[in-house]
């Protein structure tokens, strides 16, 4: 009896130790990968810095286009600011009321509606020769030049309608007000008082519709 249980116990404690040191050789077979970890880390950094690249490489794209935008604008500004007339052309009545001559003036004025406005002033302002005179009056003031549409508003103070000039005169102060236009790519003139088309003008004349220009080279220059 006393050998029968010997032999269980030292069956028992083979089997103890074997699995044991099976255990062990299980443990000892799966290597821990310590590099693993290390490799998705770099790689997660090298897509990190390549998407920072290609964020950095859009900024400057923008910004090179918006200054080029920039750029052309300025560029596009300054071209409209040199478009000039360099020697404005005005036309005056002689002192009989014969003919319209026409008088280069030597300013220049820019080719916009406040362009024509100083044009405008200039030609109430007078003639300098002593031929030719103003025809409306002194008090007359421009109020506002609009180009819209292929026409040139043109809008006057009331004190114009006080010109007594009878047909001969109002055709001829119409006549030099859209040669003025003309000059500013405008083939036709409306005529307006205090900013409105008037029902009469100057006491004869219908101006509801636009005023067209006459040819320039019809008109000639005072001696």
């Amino acid at each position: 009896m006393k050998k029968i249980l010997l032999t269980l116990t030292s069956l028992s404690l083979v089997l103890f130790i074997t699995a044991c040191g099976q255990g062990n050789d299980e443990e000892q077979s799966t290597p821990i990968d310590e590099t693993g970890g290390n490799q998705t880390q770099e790689e997660d950094d090298a897509n990190n810095n390549e998407d920072a690249a290609e964020n950095e490489e859009d900024s400057l794209t923008d910004e090179s286009e918006e200054t080029a935008d920039n750029t052309s604008t300025e560029e596009d500004a300054v071209g409209e600011a040199v478009a000039m007339i360099d020697n404005l052309v005005l036309y005056f009545a002689d002192d009989q009321l014969m003919e319209t001559y026409r008088v280069e003036t030597g300013v220049s004025v820019t080719v916009d509606e406040a362009g024509a406005k100083q044009a405008f002033e200039l030609w109430l302002a007078g003639p300098d020769h002593e031929d030719l005179v103003s025809l409306l009056p002194e008090a007359t003031k421009v109020q506002s030049v609009t180009f819209k549409d292929n026409v040139a508003y043109v809008s006057f103070s009331a004190d114009i309608l006080e010109a007594n000039l009878g047909s001969t005169g109002e055709l001829m102060v119409t006549e030099q007000m859209a040669l003025i236009s003309e000059q500013f790519g405008y083939d036709k003139t409306q005529i307006l008082v205090e900013g409105e088309v008037p029902e009469s003008f100057l006491g004869h004349m219908d101006v509801s519709d636009p005023v067209p220009a006459e040819d320039p080279d019809n008109y000639d220059e005072l001696d």
